[in-house]
């Protein structure tokens, strides 16, 4: 299928007719899994920072748009690895609860989801469940750390992208 690009000699209803032919291939495509297909298992992992239900919804978006199985992780963080603006990282408790709550969200959507809860460095911890479950896609969030010079070795985002063993999609 080729487009005319020149839609100004064109009657109005050739346009609409070339425009009928795209968008019953886009539909096909949708209908014959082509769009749902591409990602089968979706890695969401979760902190307690401030855009984490931003994430969330873009995780769950997504999710949906591939019909997807997902898996929610969560690091316990140790002192020297934590930001000091959510300490709640280094808590099991506080990580628990946090992983409960996401998966009642997921769940409150029609989606059924598991959990992981793990110890050690955020990135390495995402890069090695992700390869360990499968993970076609990892979607996760930033906080901006990256953006500047001397935050670039710091940001988890940043060696996520580096180290993945899938796509990641970092919601800003």
């Amino acid at each position: 299928m080729t487009l005319n690009r020149t839609y100004a000699d064109q009657s109005d209803s050739a346009l609409i007719s070339e425009l009928a032919i795209v968008l019953r291939a886009i539909v096909l495509g949708w209908l014959s899994g082509t769009f749902t297909n591409m990602y089968k298992k979706i890695l969401f992992p979760i902190d307690s920072g401030p855009g984490a239900k931003k994430v969330m919804q873009t995780a769950l978006d997504m999710t949906q748009l591939c019909n997807a199985s997902v898996t929610i992780l969560s690091v316990v963080e140790s002192e020297e690895d934590s930001d000091p603006a959510h300490p709640e990282q280094m808590s099991e408790d506080a990580v628990a609860s946090l992983l409960t709550q996401a998966k009642q969200v997921f769940e409150q959507r029609g989606f059924s989801a598991d959990t992981i809860k793990r110890d050690g460095h955020p990135a390495f911890v995402i890069c090695d469940v992700a390869d360990e479950i499968g993970a076609e896609l990892v979607v996760m969030g930033c906080r901006g750390t990256g953006l500047i010079e001397e935050g670039h070795e710091d940001s988890v985002s940043n060696k996520v992208i580096n180290l993945s063993p899938c796509p990641v999609l970092v919601v800003p």
